[in-house]
C-alpha cells in the first residue's frame, strides 16, 4: 500500500446505524463497515486525505490507541477499505 492520499471510491450508498457502523453499497456489493472506517469515509467524502491526516482526526474522535499507533491502525483500515474498493490511492 503507498503511504499516499486517499480518495473515496465508488460508493453508491450509505446507511447509517445508530451504533455507528454503516451499511455502504460498492458496486452490487453490500458491506457493513465499523464505525473507525465509517468515520473514513466521511472525512474523504470532504477530499484527499493523507494516512496520516486520517490517523490524527480519528485520534481526536476516538481517543488514541492503546497497544499500536493511530496511524499503524488508520492503515489497517484503510487497507480493508482499499481492497472492498470504497478507497482509491491517488
Amino acid at each position: 500500500m503507498t503511504k499516499g492520499l486517499w480518495r473515496l471510491g465508488d460508493l453508491v450508498d450509505r446507511v447509517d446505524g445508530e451504533d455507528g457502523r454503516a451499511v455502504v453499497m460498492v458496486g452490487q456489493d453490500v458491506l457493513v463497515v465499523s464505525p473507525v472506517a465509517a468515520a473514513i469515509l466521511d472525512l474523504l467524502i470532504a477530499g484527499e486525505q493523507s494516512t496520516a491526516s486520517l490517523a490524527e482526526s480519528l485520534e481526536a474522535a476516538f481517543g488514541a490507541p492503546v497497544d499500536a499507533t493511530s496511524e499503524a491502525l488508520t492503515t489497517q483500515v484503510v487497507q480493508s477499505l482499499l481492497e472492498a474498493g470504497l478507497v482509491v490511492a491517488c
